[in-house]
């Protein structure tokens, strides 16, 4: 559902209602009303690129999110996160 593209007014809805009920901070973003499906959203682009350490000791992850689970990297460990195998 989430790469599903509905009515624009409705999909401004759903986007609107995602963002506010789970706190998404657009500030870096274009508005939630542009992204014409909800998985657009998820995997939204910055505006502009942020600068990072690139020392070879540093973890730099990916997004903006939580850490929900924490343990060992083995070469063929698999992660399910949003119904993504990685």
């Amino acid at each position: 559902m989430a790469s599903h593209p509905f009515s624009p007014s409705l999909q401004k809805f759903i986007n609107t209602f995602y963002v506010k009920t789970t706190g998404v901070c657009l500030k870096e973003f274009h508005p939630a009303a542009h992204y014409k499906t909800l998985n657009a959203l998820f995997t939204r682009e910055l505006l502009q690129a942020r600068s990072f350490d690139t020392a070879p000791s540093s973890f730099i992850s990916p997004c903006d999110s939580f850490i929900s689970a924490q343990g060992t990297i083995d070469a063929g460990c698999a992660l399910q996160i949003k119904g993504h195998t990685y």
